[in-house]
């Protein structure tokens, strides 16, 4: 029996050191478990540091884009720098465009500069004591041609630019009468427009820079530093609010050109209203030579109905604004917008998108090219795009061309139509993107309606290949003034004080060359 027992007990013992072992095992096993888990997460961690590590440098790359001194637009993305390189290697034109590399960096500025004359400069400004007085009368009644009774006049104190563009002040007394005949009341003309103490030749300066973007505050700054004569930057805007005024005549003229057209191109940009945020749409319409521009703050077909409703609703030129598709009857998408959507494509895809990005461009360069075609010939065409457009694969691409199909051709039934609204893209970018910066100018109704009536003129006046300064000192002299005929142009060296009654004592020579003085000034 004992040795039975020791039998059991040593059995025991082993069946415990059997157990301990297994124990052993299967912490060992979670052990290795726990390890192989480490590992893999460890792999996984990795794989994120990496993918981390590549979103940083691409970060990086795109701050360097858009964070340096000739960033593109925060509304843009590094397309713009794709495109260019993808063009470089194609050998395109103008590859080195926006937003390639090499160009050298602008110097750093320092600190903001001052405004005031530069430091150790004394400075000259003007008094408001007038150096002459000159008068303007009027004897017979504008509208009758009846003579006038009661006799008076008012006087104003006004500024302009000489010869050699020293400020002169002077005193103008205008008459004014009543007619004995037809009681209207009549007044001398005078070459100042109300609501601003400038003359013609000061007002041509500051729309000629307010055309360029500039702020009121800085044509101020500038007429004060280079010029020596002393203006606020509220005179400032009201001279450009009193010139946009006085220009109803020159609208009209335009409106009518418009108006005769068979065909416009138009187009609209987003703009931001004041400083709040707000943003409202400058709609262009461009035929020929004239140009029509207007502040709207939606882009809806209400527009065209309030403000563009004298436009002849036949065919125009555009985007695919569904604005333009119910307004107009026939309506020509522009091919520069197709052509962009295509490429843009081509870029960030593969050979199969370049080929047919390819196969568009040739395209457009055949239809572009040819002056006239057959009906049947521009049905064969019709077809061709079609079926071309339905082999795309599906995808924006395809939807955005297979919406414009019916609009591709409908230039080749209008003679002289563009396949494009360029135009119009051109006066967007050479006159309105550059008030962006200068939206303090226009953020009431008024000083909207003056930026539209401006751009309208100035606009007008550059594609007629005149500085809008020139038009806008020619609608202050003469109200009437017809910008399609202008006449001869008086001069540089004009001055409106150039008046018998001026009694303005000049150097010898001076007058040499000089334009008469107005018929209405009077001694």
């Amino acid at each position: 029996m004992e040795k039975i027992a020791g039998l059991e007990a040593k059995v025991a013992e082993q069946a415990a050191e059997i157990a301990v072992l297994n124990a052993g095992a299967t912490e060992r096993a979670l052990l290795r478990k726990e390890l192989a888990a480490a590992f893999e997460n460890n792999a996984k961690l990795e794989a994120e540091n990496a993918g981390l590590k590549a979103e940083a440098a691409e970060q990086a790359a795109r701050l360097a884009v858009c964070d340096g001194p000739n960033a593109p637009s925060s509304t843009l993305t590094t397309y713009g720098p794709r495109r260019n390189a993808w063009r470089k290697e194609r050998g395109y034109k103008g590859s080195d465009g926006a937003g390639s590399d090499g160009k050298p960096a602008p110097p750093d500025g320092g600190a903001p500069r001052k405004m005031g004359p530069p430091e150790g400069h004394k400075g000259v400004s003007h008094c408001n004591k007038p150096a002459f007085t000159i008068g303007y009368g009027i004897l017979e009644c504008d509208g009758c041609g009846g003579p006038l009774e009661r006799f008076t006049s008012w006087r104003k104190l006004v500024n302009d630019f000489d010869q050699n563009w020293p400020a002169i002040t002077a005193m103008i007394e205008v008459g004014q009468g009543w007619c004995g005949a037809c009681g209207k009341h009549s007044e001398a003309w005078a070459p100042f427009p109300k609501g601003t103490s400038f003359g013609p030749k000061a007002i041509g300066l500051i729309v000629e820079l307010y055309m360029a973007g500039v702020t009121a505050a800085k044509i101020a700054h500038f007429i004060e530093s280079m010029l020596y004569f002393r203006v606020s930057a509220a005179a400032v805007a009201r001279a450009i609010q009193a010139v946009a005024g006085a220009s109803g005549k020159q609208l009209e003229d335009i409106k009518r050109a418009l108006g005769k057209s068979a065909f416009a191109q138009m187009d609209e940009t987003g703009f931001k209203i004041g400083v709040l945020g707000r943003t409202g749409y400058v709609w262009v319409a461009i035929a020929g030579k004239v140009m029509w521009v207007h502040f709207a703050p939606t882009r809806g077909a209400a527009v065209l109905d309030e403000h563009f409703g004298w436009l002849p609703r036949g065919a125009v030129v555009a985007d695919g604004l569904p604005a333009y598709r119910a307004w107009f009857r026939h309506l020509q998408r522009c091919w520069r917008h197709l052509l962009a959507r295509s490429e843009s494509a081509a870029v960030d895809g593969g050979p199969e998108d370049e080929a047919r990005h390819n196969w568009l461009l040739g395209y457009y360069r055949k239809i572009s090219t040819v002056p006239a075609l057959a009906p049947f010939t521009v049905m064969y065409l019709g077809r061709e795009f079609h079926d071309a457009v339905s082999a795309y694969p599906e995808g924006k691409l395809k939807t955005h061309l297979s919406n414009a199909a019916p609009y591709v051709l409908t230039f080749l039934g209008f003679r002289g139509m563009p396949p494009h609204n360029n135009a119009a893209e051109l006066a967007i970018r050479d006159n309105i993107v550059t008030h962006r910066n200068n939206h303090r100018m226009i953020s009431t109704p008024e000083g909207r309606e003056a930026f539209s009536r401006i751009i309208t003129i100035g606009g007008t006046a550059r594609m007629n290949g005149m500085f809008a300064g020139r038009a806008f000192t020619e609608i202050a002299r003469n109200p009437d003034w017809n910008m399609f005929d202008p006449g001869p142009w008086a001069g540089p060296d004009w001055c409106v004080f150039d008046a018998p009654a001026s009694g303005l004592v000049r150097p010898p020579g001076s007058a040499a060359g000089r334009a008469p003085a107005p018929a209405a000034a009077s001694a």
